[in-house]
């Protein structure tokens, strides 16, 4: 059995290394239809996702409707790939962290940098309840879940 420290340490390291920082972010509006959205992301040590998106946006009317979300992370079949249900929030520019946050997500996504002074930008914080992690590199393939 894995404890839950080193397996978040393991997830973090996949994560984070995964080539494109991309997820696909799934939604739901007040008709409680699902919207899904690819988006780059940035993560922390102790697993919170950052993304940032338009404030007009669809995917930021659904999370001020309904805060939780799910993502998938890696799908092309030769990397490790997460599921991840959580908790989005958006994260004040007066945050004692934005700074960093923001640092580290454009170095990882400097095309996005023409968005950054946009008034309607806005960076968002998932903190995850749920993670399970697939590796198809092993044999036979790894599955682990975790709620956190």
């Amino acid at each position: 059995m894995v404890s839950q420290k080193s397996f978040k340490k393991e997830l973090y390291k996949i994560i984070s290394s995964m080539i494109p920082l991309h997820a696909a972010v799934s939604t739901v509006n007040r008709a409680e239809k699902p919207q899904v959205a690819v988006m780059g992301y940035t993560i922390e040590p102790n697993l919170t996702l950052l993304l940032t998106t338009d404030s007009r946006s669809r995917k930021w009317f659904n999370i001020a409707y309904n805060s939780h979300v799910a993502l998938a992370i890696g799908w092309d079949g030769r990397q490790p790939f997460v599921q991840i249900e959580g908790i989005a929030t958006q994260i004040a520019k007066k945050h004692r962290h934005f700074a960093a946050y923001e640092k580290n997500y454009f170095s990882k996504h400097p095309n996005s940098l023409v968005f950054k002074a946009l008034p309607t930008c806005v960076f968002i914080q998932v903190k995850p309840t749920w993670i399970k992690l697939t590796d198809p590199r092993t044999t036979p393939m790894s599955i682990v879940e975790c709620k956190l």
